[in-house]
């Protein structure tokens, strides 16, 4: 069976029984010895060179050259290049799919504190970092401020911050105070 036969599923999974690494292109159809074990070309350089130059599987003399070796034509890589793409493009796509209802969720996290009301005077997150607003409560890993939505035209737009501590007994005291 020739590698274009093969789904890009079947080489896909396919590592050296050896050094357990994934086959590259070129070993797909690489089989050394008679008995049709198949090793990828480092291990076979290895053990021909380095070791006693038998098959792992029939313990037999590994021939000068390799039994079976047909190298890839351009387009047999081309098309496997090809498929791996569409495989990796489509588990990306998958796991964009599975992660689009999470954006309707929210996270309750215990460090954060949510504060309305803000004015525009004060949504800076450096001001809102300072001792004298939250940074009394504790350290502050971040602030992340906003514009809430205006209930009607006529009044000015109010902000919204939401101040991250590293404590969750620092964002408590926080709420308490405010």
């Amino acid at each position: 069976m020739s590698i274009a036969e093969m789904s890009s599923d079947d080489n896909s999974d396919k590592e050296c029984p050896l050094c357990m690494e994934a086959f590259d292109l070129d070993d797909f159809n690489f089989f050394p010895c008679n008995c049709q074990y198949q090793i990828c070309r480092f291990c076979w350089h290895r053990i021909r060179t380095n070791e006693n130059g038998l098959c792992p599987a029939c313990r037999q003399s590994y021939p000068e050259d390799p039994v079976n070796f047909q190298p890839l034509s351009s387009a047999e890589v081309h098309k496997i290049k090809t498929e791996k793409k569409q495989k990796v493009l489509q588990q990306k796509n998958k796991i964009i799919e599975d992660r689009k209802h999470l954006s309707e969720y929210r996270v309750l996290q215990k460090n954060l504190v949510y504060a309305v009301g803000i004015s525009q005077r004060m949504a800076n997150p450096e001001l809102l970092k300072k001792p004298e607003f939250f940074g009394k409560f504790g350290k502050i890993l971040k602030v992340a401020v906003g514009t809430a939505q205006a209930i009607n035209n006529s009044t000015p737009p109010t902000h919204t911050a939401y101040v991250t501590f590293a404590r969750c007994e620092d964002a408590l005291r926080a709420i308490q105070a405010v």
